[in-house]
């Protein structure tokens, strides 16, 4: 394998990423990873601002390591403006339990994430092809309606 030098904007979007992982360590952002996971860091670029998702990976076969995610927005000189936790903790969903496979997750949110997010659909994308899962549902108090994201259709459907 053949390797060549940053561009200058992989060079602006490492210095961003180191910047911001100094800061999300600090105590006041309450970042937690819990034991058997690790984080998954996506750094998105939207001029004038970044946005760094972090997101729990795991090793562990045929499990989908939803919950304990996070959105940390900073300006251009990557200073965190605002951050959100999405979940309150970890919703690890095993794609079979006692012998029975599992081919939908539900949970439900607090009111303060009323809608399905951007790190559970990145999570189910990335996982749920190692399983038989094939769409997860979040009921929302805050808009009482339930969500499912279809995996095959890569869409949303809303209930009353």
């Amino acid at each position: 394998m053949e390797s060549s030098a940053f561009s200058v904007l992989e060079k602006e979007l490492l210095d961003i990423k180191v910047k911001l992982i100094k800061q999300i360590s600090d105590r006041k952002y309450k970042v937690t990873i819990p034991q058997g996971f690790d984080p998954n860091l996506i750094l998105i670029k939207e001029d004038p601002i970044y946005k760094l998702y972090l997101i729990m990976g795991t090793t562990e076969s045929g499990v989908i390591p939803f919950g304990n995610d996070y959105l940390f927005i900073s300006n251009s000189k990557a200073k965190i403006t605002f951050w959100k936790k999405f979940h309150s903790g970890m919703l690890p969903v095993k794609a079979e339990i006692d012998g029975h496979k599992t081919t939908e997750a539900y949970h439900s949110h607090l009111r303060t994430t009323p809608y399905i997010t951007a790190t559970e659909i990145c999570t189910f994308r990335l996982y749920a092809q190692y399983t038989e899962l094939e769409k997860f549902s979040v009921y929302s108090p805050a808009i009482q309606k339930t969500m499912t994201y279809i995996l095959k259709t890569n869409k949303i459907e809303v209930e009353e």
